[in-house]
């Protein structure tokens, strides 16, 4: 008595190490990079579109994701969106409690990480025998250390978010299972709450909450649970709300409008369950497989004995194998798989992340093949080799860099002055870094669509009406050519002084071509170049110093100027 009370006092220790663990791999640095491409898009609907506009704009039109404008209504914005609000509803909460920055751009994703580890140790410590807890003590381990998971509890969208979700639904799914689904109660109003929260987070999730509330409607049917069934019946209904503000972007979705992949649906099955490599780690889907076979093994053998293979006491090696549940887990998987991979084929819009809410059904299969082994040092080598495979995809993900967005926001800001206009080329048509590197400047910001070109006469048109001195813009890598066909546009009256190369993102500062006539001289106090044949700007920030056109040193003056102003945001050039 005195042995199993120790141990269960070690078991809890290292539950509750694996819970901080998780969260502190989650929370670490949590703001340190630069927000890239799809967190700029979820925190811009979040930040730049108010529930009621200010601008006299309705609070709801129908519009394509294209045509949505800053300033707009947060439910046009999300309606013209293809993925439901909840993340970013969830994200106007964090900014508005914590301030505009990366951290709270990203803390609903990293605390959703954190309260699915805690649900599962608490599932874990509510355990009705030792194979359920096995099953979330192996979850809950699985999913701290789960390189995708942490990777996206540290962005700003909505998939870590959806996981907490999901791995309840799944959780409770397997609980049925386990005691058995004819006896075991249906879903009460908790868990009608977190289904009508997966629905209005991702329509993936919709797809799952579909597979289960089936499984649940067909069981109350068997009851004749009407109570149940009208407990079941609250989820759609609860979702038409959302369906009738979005079906005009359903409708563009399902006619390919976004699509970025050509599949069958047998192809995108395959993706889907090669994705699983990759989501949940290759090395622990062989493990997994290396311990059920084995387990496999020691049964046949003892059949080929003459015994069952399980001992009715704790001497035994193994326990009795739960077919059932197993099964209802895989399947649950499979079918998820299926109906995302049906759903590829006719949008053509696929990521490896849409896989990423089954992690904790798969984590849960994995701790229900891992709980038939009995002995405390079988799961203790397990559990050693779980920990040494996922290690170096740790240090991985911390490692992998982000696109680098603020640096290039913040090498125009350093050599523009504070009024100056700064263009954004989709999709770096956000005003994010604006507002957190230069909070309160008058910059002008003039969104670009890469899909509109008419916009790029006419933004030359306001920047030569502006009579901007310096220009800034901002872009994608491979969206880098649109910068050479604005210039195009807007040679005659600019031209490039600086650019910089950043991971995936480009940026130019561009200084207005003076008109010809006699030179004029510098005001007194400005700073002038030494030489003019030829002229030279040094950039501050990457010291590489590049020839300018004849004009150069009267701009290289006024470019002194506007950095050394006073209550500026901006230290001095050099030139």
């Amino acid at each position: 008595m005195q042995a199993g009370t120790r141990r269960g006092g070690f078991l809890l220790a290292v539950m509750v190490l694996l819970v901080l663990l998780g969260g502190w791999l989650r929370l670490h640095d949590l703001g340190a990079k630069s927000l890239w491409a799809d967190e700029l898009f979820s925190v811009s609907v979040a930040h730049d579109h108010p529930f009621v506009p200010d601008n006299g704009q309705p609070v709801f039109e129908r519009l394509r994701i294209l045509d949505v404008t800053l300033g707009q209504s947060f439910l046009t914005a999300k309606g013209a969106d293809q993925s439901p609000p909840l993340f970013e509803l969830l994200d106007k909460a964090s900014i508005a409690l914590l301030g505009l920055n990366e951290f709270s751009a990203r803390f609903p994703s990293a605390l959703a990480g954190c309260l699915l580890l805690a649900w599962l140790g608490w599932r874990w410590a509510r355990a009705a025998d030792g194979t359920e807890r096995a099953v979330f003590g192996w979850a809950l381990l699985l999913c701290a250390l789960d390189p995708v998971l942490v990777q996206y509890a540290q962005e700003a969208r909505v998939y870590s978010t959806g996981t907490l979700l999901a791995g309840m639904l799944c959780g409770w799914w397997f609980l049925r299972w386990h005691r058995g689904l004819a006896s075991s109660p249906l879903p009460g109003w908790g868990e009608i709450a977190v289904f009508v929260l997966a629905c209005y987070g991702h329509n993936n999730l919709v797809l799952l909450s579909a597979i289960l509330l089936a499984s649940y409607g067909l069981e109350a049917l068997r009851r004749g649970d009407w109570r149940a069934i009208a407990r079941l019946a609250v989820v759609p209904l609860a979702f038409l709300p959302w369906v009738w503000l979005s079906w005009h972007t359903m409708f563009f979705t399902m006619d390919r409008g976004i699509a970025w992949v050509q599949f069958t649906w047998a192809q995108a099955w395959a993706e889907a369950l090669r994705s699983t490599g990759i989501v949940f780690l290759r090395p622990w889907i062989w493990l997994v497989c290396a311990a059920a076979l084995t387990a496999g093994l020691w049964r046949g053998g003892a059949w080929w004995r003459g015994d069952s293979g399980v001992a009715p006491d704790a001497a035994g090696p193994l326990r009795a194998f739960p077919w059932l549940t197993a099964l209802a887990m895989l399947l649950l998987i499979l079918a998820y798989d299926a109906l995302v991979s049906a759903v590829v084929a006719r949008t053509g819009v696929y990521h490896y992340r849409h896989i990423i809410f089954m992690v904790p059904a798969m984590a849960m299969l994995g701790g229900v093949l891992f709980s038939t082994w009995r002995r405390p040092w079988v799961h203790a080598l397990l559990a050693l080799a779980v920990v040494a495979a996922a290690v170096q995809p740790i240090r991985a993900t911390f490692a992998e860099p982000k696109t680098d967005v603020r640096g290039a926001y913040r090498f125009v800001l350093d050599r523009v002055p504070p009024d100056a206009p700064v263009v954004g080329i989709t999709p770096a048509d956000r005003r994010f870094y604006l507002d957190v590197l230069a909070p309160g400047a008058p910059h002008l910001f003039l969104p670009l669509s890469v899909y509109e070109p008419v916009a790029y006469a006419k933004a030359c048109e306001r920047l030569r009406a502006r009579g901007a001195a310096a220009v800034g813009l901002v872009t994608y890598q491979m969206r880098a050519g649109f910068i050479d066909d604005l210039y195009s546009l807007c040679s005659d009256a600019f031209e490039r002084a600086d650019t910089f190369h950043g991971n995936g993102v480009v940026a130019e500062v561009w200084l207005r071509r003076e008109p010809s006539g006699p030179p004029q001289s510098p005001e007194e106090g400005d700073a002038v170049a030494t030489s003019c044949d030829p002229p030279r700007f040094k950039a501050r920030t990457t010291g590489h110093v590049h020839d300018l056109p004849s004009a150069g040193c009267h701009h290289i003056a006024h470019h002194q100027r506007w950095t050394d102003s006073p209550g500026g945001h901006h230290t001095a050039s050099s030139g």
